[in-house]
């Protein structure tokens, strides 16, 4: 139980730890009403998943719009300047080889490891495990017209072990995961150009 706490807190890190994409100060809600969104798979691609992140990005967008908030999303055009690029680094599904290989190696070390510390008269005992887990990890980058650096780069991913469950579950669990993390990126943009909308002098 203890063990499953523990990586249950990493993932929730894993998910939440990333840097704020920082808006451009000059940007508002009033000049910048709409964003542009493009994305990319150029890492270790799961081809089996691809099609499904791509379904859940476009379905990001159709219900962030949905939500009649004060920015709007459209897929890139090539006459954009004011746009967020994901860029797909990793979609991973691991395989049945990959769950056999992390119960395998997790028996051995609660069992194992114990043992031989013991054997050796070491003063304390550590467990090993192997945690296989699905996975989805992209880079968010903001375009320089909207970019308050000059190189702007957020993360935005989600994960789900793969042991002890089924992928017909975790499958679907990490790209819900994946879907409302990239929905909290979108929205902490817009929140970003209201702000500055409210933060200039009138007339501005």
């Amino acid at each position: 139980m203890n063990i499953r706490i523990t990586l249950l807190a990493l993932s929730l890190i894993f998910l939440s730890a990333c840097k704020i994409l920082q808006v451009n100060e000059t940007k508002t809600i009033a000049n910048t009403p709409s964003l542009g969104v493009e994305w990319d798979f150029t890492g270790k691609i799961n081809p089996e998943l691809q099609p499904q992140v791509d379904s859940v990005v476009r379905k990001a967008i159709d219900d962030f719009n949905a939500k009649n908030g004060q920015l709007k999303l459209h897929l890139k055009g090539k006459k954009d300047k004011d746009f967020i690029s994901l860029d797909f680094t990793r979609v991973r599904k691991v395989s049945a080889g990959g769950k056999a290989a992390g119960y395998a190696v997790t028996t051995i070390g609660l069992i194992g490891a114990p043992v031989a510390m013991i054997a050796a008269e070491a003063g304390v005992v550590i467990a090993f495990w192997y945690w296989p887990e699905h996975e989805v990890t992209s880079s968010a980058d903001l375009s320089p017209n909207m970019s308050a650096e000059k190189y702007s780069r957020g993360l935005v991913g989600s994960r789900a072990g793969a042991l002890f469950a089924r992928n017909s579950r975790q499958i679907p669990k990490m790209l819900n995961r994946y879907y409302l993390n990239l929905m909290r990126a979108f929205s902490i943009i817009e929140a970003q150009l209201i702000q500055h909308g409210k933060a200039q002098p009138a007339g501005k």
